[in-house]
């Protein structure tokens, strides 16, 4: 128990990743169904939205942070938007190999925006963990295009933002509460205008409606609340290296449903991913 404890942040961090993990594979069946990206981002986040509020109640929106309705109105749907664009451009193995390019993008940013030290071990994990991912989203070390690397790493950056935004948050002394409820609710409205200013793609049977459920309230919901408690207790760059096992889980889970095999190359990027979330945790603690 005292172990467990002791790696908690670590712990909670690594749980997440496997239930983005299992956003990957619902999101691709629903998306599979006929449903636009946009439309199922608002869905998925209302739904997450509405969990977030009946998980931690009236404690998020006490008081009004105007820097995290900032946050939720720019940040998370321009993360969507960049998202989408970059699905459209390089495919889904391509988008995954290039967002998680973030934890280089922390180890640059996190010193100059939170005062976060980089020792040279870190920087070294962080290049494992991103060859790591991208290896085992892009096995067939498949090339895009000038804008769709831009968008790529566009969206790369956002990520990092949004890893750094937590911890900068923490330090100005917000609640948790305040940090899921409040910008997850103010991403809302852009959200569905962005969803009704494109083509809307809804799609309405048992299957996806669970799916959907599964995502917001799972993987949005209470991942969320997760994440947030384990940024509290673990560094932005250490979250960011813990978070590239979401691919990992992402193949698990699709061999397990959807009877997918791994590559060669894919073997190779889980190892290198969990030798440098391993050693990063055994590192910091």
């Amino acid at each position: 128990m005292t172990i467990l404890l002791k790696f908690k942040g670590y712990i909670l961090i690594a749980l997440v990743a496997f239930l983005w993990g299992s956003t990957s594979v619902v999101v691709s069946f629903v998306l599979a169904q006929g449903m636009g990206l946009l439309d199922v981002a608002f869905i998925m986040t209302s739904i997450g939205a509405l969990t977030l509020l009946l998980c931690v109640g009236k404690k998020g929106l006490s008081t009004i942070k105007l820097d995290l309705i900032a946050y939720g109105l720019f940040v998370i749907p321009v993360f969507r938007i960049l998202y989408t664009v970059s699905v459209l451009i390089n495919g889904a193995g391509v988008t995954a190999s290039l967002l998680y390019v973030a934890p280089l993008i922390v180890a640059i940013l996190a010193p100059i925006i939170i005062g976060e030290k980089l020792a040279l071990m870190d920087l070294f994990l962080a290049i494992l963990a991103v060859i790591g991912a991208y290896l085992s989203s892009n096995p067939s070390l498949k090339l895009t295009s000038v804008t769709g690397f831009l968008v790529g790493l566009s969206l790369a950056i956002t990520y990092a933002i949004t890893i750094i935004a937590i911890k900068y948050f923490y330090s100005k002394g917000y609640s948790m509460e305040e940090i899921v409820v409040q910008p997850t609710i103010a991403a809302i409205p852009i959200l569905a205008a962005l969803s009704i200013a494109t083509e809307v793609k809804i799609i309405f049977d048992v299957i996806t409606i669970m799916a959907l459920l599964w995502g917001g309230i799972v993987s949005i919901g209470l991942a969320l609340i997760l994440y947030v408690k384990g940024m509290k207790l673990v560094k932005a760059l250490e979250a960011s290296i813990i978070a590239t096992l979401e691919p990992v889980s992402a193949l698990f889970l699709a061999t397990l449903i959807l009877g997918e095999h791994y590559e060669p190359l894919q073997l190779v990027g889980i190892f290198l991913i969990l030798i440098s979330a391993l050693v990063i945790a055994l590192k910091g603690k």
